[in-house]
């Protein structure tokens, strides 16, 4: 580009609303995106900011759309210019009418828009189609699983092949010094090989990452961690948000993380959906994500739906697998506040009574559950060692967030645990279920127990098929979606 070009005026146009809106991360700019109804990319991301390529329209105003939330956010005012679309499309079209940067983001697949150039697909298409082991779509995803921290989040993909998948992660973004993700799956496929081939694919892979300009620091740890072998896959989270938008319909995000990890795979849905859809869309989304929890026992593959205040009611645990099974008679599920995750005025609360769950003499505390009417707005959460609720239901959403029902002042107060029956049942039941739970088997042990019990039957003395758990730990959350609950400091996550 010259100093001139429309195309570098569109790049310096856009890096200075990224700096206005106070410096967010790539990953905050797609997430904020995604909060404002529109998708961007990682990869999107930096080649708007390095001017690699003319973009779309809708590229542009998915970055200024996620700098805007961003910036609103952090109370950074931007100018009515930098917010103007009619601004953006001017730039664009200069841009697309005078430069030669390369086809669009979101055009045919070509390798003018990829991290290595086609001489280097030539020798990888190569080695990689003579391979004398074959990679299955399942040996593969669980190689994204042993690499998922060399690679970091992908988008669920439809299909697993090993080449396309190459080609796609090549279209990310690569930080300075960093292995590309390609490169380091190819590690982990190195290693499935026998010894000439795996010799093989490692001088291909140090060849690329010194013309890249790897550090030798990054490229030994990414070969030494892929060659530790398999690790242990489960247990697995199954994170599905619900999220009100315009008109009172509900985007569905999917996550699937393991506890202490970072997240691995997401998938959003494309539509907006209402409240009679909701339960075929989250159902269909479960399944897209079933190919890559094959192999996982669904006893340790837990459900966490994140649900807005007024579906806590919903019976999700009877929402099905794509096999016709209740997925709440198969697999611990719970469900989590949205509304609590963005709130900063419950995060402090919420996490200083989450680590209540975390300490070892709280079973023999015996001051940690309270209980609560819903019917009659009675329930004394103030006590300092509160950290579960046990309500009598069934749970109906109030017309607005009132601080006398028991289940809301709960979520505000910071409460990590509530259980509650949809059919009414009787609270001290719920309370014996918590207190022998937690004496038996620990506090951890809950979703579990509960699941145990819908499996079982229900007993004489309660009805657990309609118990309902909120299991909402501060402590444990996918690492972006844990950003969402304190501001993040000079535009770095949290």
């Amino acid at each position: 580009m010259t100093d001139h070009d429309p195309l570098r005026a569109l790049c310096d146009a856009l890096n200075a609303l990224r700096a206005a809106a106070g410096g967010p991360t790539y990953r905050m700019i797609v997430e904020h995106a995604g909060r404002a109804g529109e998708q961007i990319s990682h990869s999107g991301v930096g080649n708007l900011l390095g001017g690699a390529t003319t973009p779309r329209q809708s590229t542009v105003t998915a970055f200024v759309a996620g700098c805007w939330s961003y910036a609103r956010g952090k109370r950074q005012p931007l100018t009515d210019e930098q917010l103007d679309r009619d601004y953006w499309a001017r730039l664009i079209e200069a841009a697309r009418a005078t430069s030669s940067a390369g086809p669009e983001l979101g055009a045919a697949d070509t390798f003018d828009d990829r991290y290595h150039p086609a001489p280097a697909w030539d020798r990888i298409a190569e080695l990689v189609s003579a391979l004398p082991a074959a990679l299955t779509p399942d040996q593969l995803v669980r190689l994204l699983w042993d690499a998922m921290d060399d690679i970091g989040p992908l988008t669920v993909a439809t299909t697993y092949e090993l080449l396309p998948l190459l080609r796609t992660l090549d279209t990310m973004y690569v930080p300075a010094g960093c292995m590309p993700p390609a490169l380091a799956l190819l590690e982990y496929v190195a290693v499935t090989q026998p010894a000439p081939v795996r010799r093989g694919l490692q001088r291909l892979i140090d060849e690329l990452t010194a013309d890249s300009r790897v550090t030798p620091d990054e490229a030994a740890g990414v070969r030494e961690r892929a060659g530790r072998g398999r690790r242990e896959l489960s247990p697995v989270s199954v994170f599905l948000k619900v999220e009100p938008s315009d008109g009172g319909r509900y985007g569905l995000t999917a996550w699937l993380y393991r506890p202490g990890s970072v997240i691995t795979f997401k998938r959003e849905a494309p539509e907006r959906y209402d409240a009679t859809q909701l339960r075929g869309a989250v159902e269909g989304l479960i399944s897209e994500v079933g190919p890559l929890v094959r192999g996982v026992e669904l006893g340790r593959l837990t459900f966490e739906f994140v649900l807005p205040w007024n579906l806590l009611g919903e019976v999700v645990e009877w929402w099905r697998l794509d096999d016709g099974r209740p997925i709440g008679s198969r697999s611990p599920v719970v469900v989590r506040s949205l509304e609590r995750m963005r709130d900063p005025w419950a995060a402090g609360e919420w996490r200083r009574r989450s680590e209540l769950l975390h300490r070892p003499d709280l079973g023999q505390a015996g001051e940690f559950v309270v209980t609560g009417s819903i019917r009659h707005g009675r329930h004394g959460l103030r006590r300092d060692s509160a950290a579960y609720l046990a309500a009598d239901g069934p749970y109906v959403a109030p017309a607005s967030w009132r601080d006398d029902h028991p289940l809301l002042a709960a979520l505000k107060d910071g409460l990590p645990v509530a259980v509650w029956q949809r059919d009414g049942g009787d609270p001290q039941w719920l309370v014996e279920l918590v207190h022998g739970t937690v004496t038996d088997a620990g506090l951890d042990r809950l979703p579990t127990e509960v699941l145990r019990l819908r499996s079982d039957g229900p007993p004489q003395d309660g009805s657990a098929v309609s118990v309902c758990l909120l299991w909402d730990d501060y402590h444990r959350q996918p690492e972006s979606v844990s950003s969402l609950t304190l501001p993040s400091i000079e535009g770095e996550d949290r």
